[in-house]
């Protein structure tokens, strides 16, 4: 696809590095006491038939100054649309399953290869964001309720903190080539849930403390994650991305039968 190149890749570091959660096994549930609420409230919010996010990813302490990326997105059912502009580069794009299709500079739908989504990335890397909540409590420590509330786009939510060891901030990374870094590697989380038990916002902290190029480097990735329109939002999808997406999910079938033959 020639829509993103670079972009892409950039696209999908970032988001790889924060939307693990679902592809390694998950461990035995921790017995989460008094926080069952949040187990529940990720629970329910894994299951939400449609919705609207805004997403800002922001780089702390990178070798080189970056503005925050900024991209808004809608998920209904199997497919999520994501849309932003990252590096100069206008980006629209819908996922489904394994199969990504996005916008090129000529204004046509394209499906993406491996090789443009960059080293050690996959389509399976991108998660929306009621699918990277399913066994989020699962993988939190320290969990703790604050006293105070706060509102979200003028709902009251409930506030959670949570903490991340080294081995699931290192699941969070996504990206084989970034996880195998020799680096340490830490986390954190926050969730604002509303009375009706549903995740209003996300905020993930990574933090990489790794040597670069002889120097010592100190970088925190935050993304912040903003729902809305819980269960009210339309997605429409353009007929050329609907015939690509039966394509390619044709294609796929194909290849799962040869290689069980």
């Amino acid at each position: 696809m020639r829509f993103a190149g670079t972009a892409l890749a950039t696209l999908f570091a970032l988001c790889g590095a924060l939307t693990a959660e679902s592809q390694t096994e998950s461990k035995p549930s921790k017995d989460l006491g008094e926080n069952k609420e949040l187990s529940r409230a990720t629970e329910k919010t894994s299951t939400l038939k449609s919705y609207t996010f805004d997403m800002v990813i922001e780089i702390e302490g990178a070798p080189m100054p970056m503005d925050p990326f900024e991209f808004e997105g809608k998920s209904s059912g199997e497919i999520t649309f994501i849309s932003g502009s990252l590096m100069g580069q206008e980006i629209e794009m819908y996922k489904k399953g394994e199969t990504i299709v996005g916008l090129n500079p000529d204004g046509e739908w394209e499906s993406a290869s491996e090789d443009e989504m960059g080293p050690g990335a996959s389509a399976n890397m991108m998660k929306a964001p009621h699918e990277e909540l399913e066994k989020m409590a699962e993988k939190l420590d320290d969990i703790k309720k604050a006293k105070s509330r706060e509102d979200i786009k003028g709902t009251s939510c409930s506030i959670y903190t949570g903490t991340l060891d080294t081995e699931n901030a290192k699941e969070l990374l996504g990206n084989n080539t970034m996880a195998m870094m020799d680096a340490d590697i830490s986390g954190s989380v926050k969730l604002w849930v509303n009375d009706d038990s549903l995740i209003m916002k996300i905020e993930i902290n990574v933090d990489i403390a790794m040597d670069f190029q002889g120097n010592q480097m100190e970088m925190t990735i935050v993304r912040t994650t903003t729902l809305s329109k819980l269960n009210e939002t339309k997605l429409d999808i353009p007929e050329e991305v609907q015939a690509i997406i039966k394509e390619e999910e044709g294609d796929s079938s194909k290849k799962d039968s040869k290689e069980d033959y």
